[in-house]
């Protein structure tokens, strides 16, 4: 099951890829995926790249926050409040060759799904 998100999560990157260029970093979020090093390997191995685990457990809620203080005037510059960061998760060679081709074949079933 994680494998299957870690593909949709694959998809995504390539539409954004495809759609705003080529992305500078990937932050990881939630409290599920901080809370497990294997399905954050798994991701970094899916997606073919580096992942930094964001050191706020409930990202969202900061992000909501900082928006309605930004919307209330109480905060000028979002950019100057950068989240703190964890660990870096780096993608293992082997893996992604593995599941390159496994994402292939599950691209390929959900075409004909769809079909």
């Amino acid at each position: 099951m994680l494998e299957g998100v870690a593909f949709r999560f694959g998809l995504v990157l390539s539409i954004l890829t495809a759609e705003i260029g080529q992305v500078r970093g990937i932050i990881g979020s939630g409290v599920g995926l901080l809370h497990s090093p294997a399905w954050m390997e798994i991701m970094t191995d899916v997606l073919g790249r580096p992942i930094t685990v964001s050191a706020v457990e409930e990202a969202t809620c900061r992000g909501a926050a900082l928006l309605a203080l930004e919307a209330m005037g109480h905060v000028r510059d979002l950019a100057a409040l950068s989240a703190p960061v964890g660990r870096t998760f780096e993608p293992r060679a082997e893996n992604t060759r593995i599941y390159a081709a496994a994402t292939k074949r599950q691209e390929d079933l959900y075409q004909r799904l769809l079909a």
